[in-house]
């Protein structure tokens, strides 16, 4: 399984991370998840979940966090049309739902 994940940035798209082992488990859309962006690691939700991947080597998830901070689909369905609808990355528009968060 492969995660779309999308971090606070302003770096346009969704990220695909494998999801591997016991978090595949844990990971839905929705969930806030930990993995390598550039050279750091930070938070990031999954946008989607999807079943293949364009790339053979991807970074894998590296931790899900607590349930209780994960978005519900129907929120994360309203932060993509967002994206789409002002044509702002889904990371800007992450950000400004989540200001005081990150």
């Amino acid at each position: 399984m492969y995660a779309q994940i999308v971090f606070p940035v302003s770096a346009p798209g969704l990220y695909t991370y494998r999801v591997e082992g016991e978090l595949a488990l844990r990971v839905r859309v929705g969930a806030r998840v930990f993995a390598e962006f550039g050279r750091k690691s930070i938070w990031g939700y999954v946008f989607k979940l999807v079943e293949s991947a364009d790339r053979e080597k991807l970074k894998p998830v590296l931790s899900v966090g607590a349930e209780a901070h994960f978005l519900s689909p129907e929120y994360v369905k309203f932060l993509l049309w967002l994206s789409d609808y002002y044509l702002a990355p889904p990371g800007e528009v992450l950000r400004a739902a989540f200001s005081k968060a990150f």
